[in-house]
């Protein structure tokens, strides 16, 4: 029988009843698999009864032949004795082979934590933020007594309660079972404060690891809200923020991972994409520098269009920082078209040739290429070097945004505008002297960096 990793509990069981051809209902069969380590340490089979342990059987490698047991549950029988009625009782739970003592306790009052006797888990720090997380959810809290690599017990921190878990190591993996389990507590809840000691970074990331899908993420304000809300519990924000972290570290996998498998990435990327360019970098230490990527789209696209591109830089916002270098062009219906972009440690001359250097590979040089960009020394220096035929501008918002900040004055910014804009040298000439009236500084500023920078009139060519 093949199956999903994602079936659900009730299609798995009622898909084996459909091919087992049993004659029952959901509730009447019990599905049990034995560990591949369990016939050496003669453990008891494990039962699949709920999303959880089907996870968990999926998960195993080898997977257990399944047992499939058909309950016959009676509903009424006044001819059989009160003895033979309790057998078939204990029988339809399927509690064979167990003390008597420990199936008493099985039928305690549940604590609500979820956790069951042969429970078991993929290691033992899974068990370890399980249990951690049941005593955020209920308040208690918890105090280990053994933890070693084969044994791992805990109980109630409360000296009179008697609530205790005991797990063992199944041999040969790394699987944790639950051996024993007291699920009842005695102590109550009148001697704990909201300030929950369990409610680590960690315990809140593995929480909410499952509220990270692809896209945009809940904010720590919604998170801390939340916490509040369905675990009681005071957490400061700076510790959801953390968790946060952790959780998206879980769902995304960490920076370093991401940076490990860039050789993969570009592997996959040039092999989906046909004719796209990647580039990696790195230092004499073995560590990443300068990572370069162009889709093939890109590559193709550009060949269509006006040889004008915008380059410009900026900072990554990530554990290790750097800068996102990018390069686009413009299509003819006026909307930004990606040429290329590079990962680099910091805007200077050596990042910027070998970004150019790399956009040289698809990008001739030639008269009729224009580069426009702010007025960044690295950007202007490495064009002259690689793109020796290419002519250089500065870029109209930038210099807008500095006229504003420097000068102060509104009229000057749309003057500037439109002096930048015109074809015509008569119509840039009046606007320019215009700027001039209003702030002189201005017009000289405009003045010493040159026309043929900055205006469509004097340009070269057609930026």
């Amino acid at each position: 029988m093949i199956v999903h990793r994602d079936i659900a509990y009730d299609d798995f069981a009622n898909k084996i009843i459909a091919c087992c051809k049993l004659k029952c209902e959901l509730e009447d069969i019990v599905i049990t698999y034995l560990h591949s380590c369990g016939e050496k340490q003669k453990t008891a089979p494990f039962k699949i009864n709920d999303q959880l342990s089907l996870s968990t059987y999926l998960e195993d490698e080898p997977r257990g032949v399944l047992r499939i047991y058909m309950v016959e549950r009676l509903v009424e029988n006044h001819n059989l004795c009160d003895d033979q009625q309790v057998l078939n009782d204990e029988c339809g739970r399927m509690n064979m082979n167990i003390p008597n003592e420990e199936r008493e306790g099985n039928h305690a009052q549940d604590d609500g934590t979820g956790f069951c006797k042969d429970m078991s888990f993929k290691n033992k720090q899974e068990l370890d933020i399980a249990l951690k997380i049941a005593c955020v959810k209920k308040d208690f809290r918890l105090k280990k007594v053994i933890n070693s690599c084969s044994v791992y017990c805990v109980k109630c921190e409360h000296l009179e309660c008697k609530w205790w878990l005991r797990a063992v190591k199944v041999e040969n993996s790394d699987r944790f079972y639950i051996k024993k389990y007291k699920k009842m507590h005695t102590c109550g809840s009148k001697h704990f404060t909201s300030h929950n000691p369990h409610a680590t970074a960690k315990v809140i990331g593995a929480y909410f690891k499952d509220r990270y899908p692809e896209g945009k993420s809940p904010s720590t304000k919604d998170l801390k809200n939340s916490i509040r809300i369905e675990l009681e519990c005071n957490v400061s924000y700076w510790k959801v923020w953390i968790g946060s972290e952790i959780a998206k570290s879980l769902v995304r996998g960490t920076h370093e991972h991401g940076y490990g498998v860039i050789d993969a990435y570009s592997h996959m990327l040039r092999t989906s994409n046909p004719g796209s360019k990647t580039a990696l970098k790195i230092d004499e230490n073995g560590r990443f520098k300068y990572f370069f990527v162009a889709y093939g789209a890109w590559i193709l696209g550009f060949a269509q269009m006006r040889k004008v591109i915008a380059v410009d830089g900026t900072y990554s916002r990530s554990k290790y920082g750097g800068v996102l270098l990018s390069a686009v062009a413009q299509d003819a219906e006026n909307h930004i078209f990606s040429v290329a972009f590079c990962i680099v440690d910091s805007e200077c001359d050596a990042s910027y040739r070998y970004f150019f250097e790399q956009l040289r590979s698809f990008v001739l040089d030639t008269p009729e290429l224009c580069i426009i960009s702010d007025k960044h020394q690295s950007i202007r220096k490495m064009i002259s070097i690689v793109f020796p035929l290419a002519h250089y501008g500065c870029c109209m918002r930038h210099f807008g945004e500095n006229i504003r900040n420097n000068f102060h004055n509104a009229s000057v910014v749309y003057h500037f505008y439109k002096a930048a804009k015109a074809y015509n040298i008569d119509v840039f000439s009046d606007h320019f002297n215009r700027i001039r009236d209003l702030v002189p500084q201005a017009a000289t500023h405009l003045e010493c960096v040159g026309f043929h920078r900055w205006s469509r009139a004097f340009f070269p060519e057609n930026r």
